[in-house]
């Protein structure tokens, strides 16, 4: 609203593959009626759902700067480090905000 962008938001989302297929995220954003960004948060042990993000951020077609976990405990150097590896934009709660600037 400070940048005078129109958004949507959804919490929760669930989206729904053929055959009874269905993924949850967490927060889906539409930027200007045109530029989709899915972020999922994660605490604790995340790591054994990565192929899963990966695998659905390919499956939608969405960019990897608009396909966003934020991840409370990671330090800047292991957020570049997981974003390079899995394809994916990793950032931390301090990052998350500046991260949404460079999106708009």
């Amino acid at each position: 609203q400070e940048h005078k962008v129109e958004f949507s938001c959804a919490r929760n989302m669930t989206l729904t593959f053929l055959p009874n297929e269905k993924r949850e995220l967490d927060v889906f954003f539409l930027i200007n009626k045109t530029q989709p960004i899915f972020m999922e948060c994660k605490t604790g042990d995340y790591r054994q759902e990565l192929d899963k993000y990966v695998a659905l951020r390919k499956r939608l077609g969405i960019d990897q700067n608009h396909f966003i976990l934020c991840v409370s405990d990671l330090d800047q150097e292991q957020s570049k480090g997981l974003s390079a590896m899995y394809g994916m934009t990793f950032v931390n709660t301090q990052t998350l905000g500046q991260h949404f600037l460079t999106l708009l």
